[in-house]
Formats: C-alpha cells, sequence, structure tokens
C-alpha cells in the first residue's frame, strides 16, 4: 500500500516551464500582461517602440525601478518591472536594439529618485 501512494503523490513530472513575464529577441520584445488570472503575452517589434520612460517607486521597502513602453501599437503603455521574470536577460537588449540607449543604462536609473519622476530612457526621433 505504501508504494501506491509514493507512487500517487510523486512528483516524477517537471513542472511546466512558464515563459518569463518579459523577453526580447532581435526582432522584438514580449511582454506578460495579465488578463484577470490569466497572462496573454503581447509581442512589440522594436521598430514599434516609440518612447520609454523609466522611474523608481517606492513598493514595501525597496525602490522597484519600472519601465512604462508606449508603442505605436496601442494607447496603453506596457509596464516592466525589474521584478518580472526575465527582466535581467532583457535588460542589456535594450541597448543592443534601440539607438541612443546607454548600456549602463541600469547603474545610471539607480541614481534617479525615488519619488516616480520619469526618466526618458529612449525616445524616437
Amino acid at each position: 500500500m505504501a508504494a501506491f501512494w509514493d507512487k500517487l503523490f510523486s512528483n516524477d513530472q517537471p513542472a511546466p516551464q512558464l515563459p518569463p513575464d518579459v523577453s526580447a529577441d532581435a526582432q522584438g520584445l514580449t511582454v506578460a500582461e495579465m488578463e484577470g488570472e490569466e497572462a496573454v503575452y503581447v509581442r512589440v517589434p522594436w521598430s514599434s517602440i516609440m518612447t520609454i520612460l523609466a522611474h523608481r517607486e517606492d513598493v514595501f521597502t525597496v525602490a522597484q525601478l519600472r519601465l512604462e513602453v508606449l508603442t505605436s501599437l496601442s494607447e496603453e503603455a506596457l509596464l516592466i518591472t525589474e521584478d518580472d521574470t526575465g527582466f535581467d536577460a532583457f535588460a542589456p537588449q535594450l541597448a543592443e536594439h534601440l539607438p541612443g540607449v546607454s548600456p549602463s543604462w541600469r547603474t545610471e536609473l539607480a541614481e534617479i529618485p525615488v519619488d516616480g519622476t520619469p526618466y526618458v530612457l529612449f525616445k524616437r526621433a
């Protein structure tokens, strides 16, 4: 009988791998947007990104870095935070694909005030 319970409650199957909340590749970025309890993945080509505003905001006891991505595809901004899964891999891609974004933009933004004042990280001419 113990073998039955061991088999029933064993976790032989690996947990399903969910895509990260944010990712990027040579064509653009993908961001998870929550619709109710489901994540819907929005694909944005680099050429559609018009502006990226960055700000730091107090979240509980830490200052969280937040990016608002404004695109030509929607009037609503996409919100990306440094707590989103995939952010660390996504962050360097901004400097690679968007002209004028400094490779050290994360370090530079660590110095901005934690008052929600937006900093223009990227603006398409």
